[in-house]
């Protein structure tokens, strides 16, 4: 009983993080431009104002979980 109980809430509070965040508007943009001083490095990267740096920005996201349930 305490299993679906469990699972019941952790499904009900993961569908209701989803939900509660509000769309967001679409913003334009201006037009970019090329970025020729970071080319070279390869698509994606941009120049960082003010310096000779170049960047570019990524990541991932990853989630485990594990449940025991014994007698």
């Amino acid at each position: 009983m305490r299993r679906r109980i469990l699972v019941a809430a952790i499904c009900l509070s993961a569908g209701a993080a989803v939900a509660k965040d509000p769309p967001r508007p679409q913003r334009e943009d201006a037009p970019r431009k090329s970025d020729a001083a970071c080319a070279y490095l390869g698509e994606g990267y941009v120049k960082m104002p003010g310096t000779d740096t170049c960047v570019k920005m990524g990541g991932s996201v990853r989630a485990e979980g594990q449940a025991v349930f014994s007698r």
